[in-house]
């Protein structure tokens, strides 16, 4: 049989043309069908923390209202917005609410009207360190009802238990999508003793405790484990061995951010890596100084709160600390009643707009203050910044 030359031809052509179209036409259905890759998705949460919460008597005295109740309130006017303003507002509780019968009293051995507490949450206060050297001014009633203050008025503790059970528990709170564990321990309590069968009150630094709560929050779920410690030198704007020591076991340990306090000064930040830790880096603050307190003089009077952002990839799990920065702040002391004991910004000494009850004696420790506190908690490292509060309010 002959073949047609031009009949193959166009039956070729036909079936190219043909695939060529069936082709084109899947490639839409390919693309549509494709597997997209995952958009990464962050979750930000930003925890500040403050440092040490005194109550002095001339503190308690100027709150009074003089009907036998306490306003501390004013105290906190001029950085309530900040402490506000983070996602978890930490502080050292460095008194007890062991009740008017037990008299309220100041140094040496503490105890407060039931309403700081309130007020510390009504300006913006959600956690408390409760573990320090004053934790056992009025003994175990003293641990007990500051406990159940704090529990009354919707905050969150760590430091001291009411039970063995409540000490053994772990403790996981979410913020945004991430899981928190905080750990918090003493060096002492002032010489004191607590009963061989409820030492579950305080928590002691001890290393191999230590080791063990941070394993136990990691093995609960805990993808952020925060430990504060009360410890070093009192005034001493340096960390001691002993500091340097606990934290760097601490960090080995698995702590994602460790908090200091009990110098009544500030001491330097710094930034770790750690392979047993979660976060890619290591916020340490050695001491966060006082916040509000009656002792006087430089150093003393200053104070910080910090600000830490961290970041979680939901897809991958991989948490970042991300921006960490300071707003120093200075303790006025004055001697009006209404104007006594007031907590400034510390930068507004160089701005224009100061009120009119600060003379140039405060202005100008307010400048040094500023300057102070900058200078120190940058000495480590200058990834932590001083945040300009002067800017954020034009």
């Amino acid at each position: 049989m002959r073949i047609n030359k031009q009949r193959i031809l166009l039956i070729l052509i036909i079936t190219f043309c043909f695939n060529l179209i069936i082709s084109c036409d899947s490639k839409p259905q390919q693309d549509i069908n494709k597997k997209q890759p995952k958009k990464d998705t962050l979750t930000v949460i930003h925890l500040s923390f403050t440092g040490d919460l005194m109550c002095h008597q001339p503190q308690f005295e100027a709150a009074s209202t003089g009907d036998g109740h306490y306003n501390f309130l004013p105290f906190f006017s001029e950085v309530k917005k900040y402490l506000e303003k983070p996602d978890i507002m930490f502080g050292n509780f460095e008194t007890v609410t062991a009740g008017k019968e037990e008299k309220f009293t100041g140094y040496p051995a503490f105890n407060s009207p039931d309403e700081y507490i309130k007020d510390l949450k009504n300006a913006g206060f959600k956690f408390l360190f409760t573990a320090n050297n004053h934790c056992f001014d009025r003994n175990e009633k003293g641990v007990l009802k500051t406990i159940k203050n704090i529990e009354d008025n919707g905050l969150l503790h760590s430091g001291t238990s009411k039970s063995q059970e409540d000490r053994d528990s772990v403790k996981i709170f979410m913020v945004k999508g991430i899981k928190i564990s905080v750990l918090a321990y003493t060096y002492g309590i002032n010489g004191k003793s607590i009963p061989s069968n409820k030492k579950y009150l305080v928590n002691f630094i001890d290393a191999e405790t230590i080791k063990k709560d941070i394993s136990n929050a990691r093995n609960a779920g805990a993808e952020i484990i925060i430990v504060y410690f009360h410890y070093g030198e009192e005034y001493q704007r340096e960390p001691n061995s002993y500091e340097k020591n606990i934290v760097d076991k601490t960090v080995e340990y698995g702590a994602d951010i460790v908090i200091g306090g009990h110098p009544h000064v500030l001491q330097p930040a710094d930034f770790f890596t750690s392979s047993t830790s979660k976060i890619d880096t290591v916020f340490v603050a050695y001491s966060t100084g006082n916040f509000i307190t009656n002792q006087k003089g430089r150093y003393k009077d200053a104070g910080v709160i910090i600000n830490v952002e961290i970041s979680k990839n939901l897809n991958t799990g991989k948490i970042n600390l991300g921006k960490t920065s300071f707003i120093p702040v200075w303790i006025f002391k004055g001697t009006s009643k209404n104007q006594k004991y007031i907590i400034f910004p510390s930068e507004i000494a160089y701005g224009k707009n100061l009120p009119g009850f600060l003379s140039n004696r405060d202005i100008s420790d307010m400048k040094q203050s500023y300057d102070d506190t900058e200078s120190i908690m940058t000495k480590y490292s200058d990834r932590i910044k001083v945040e300009s509060i002067l800017v954020n309010e034009k």
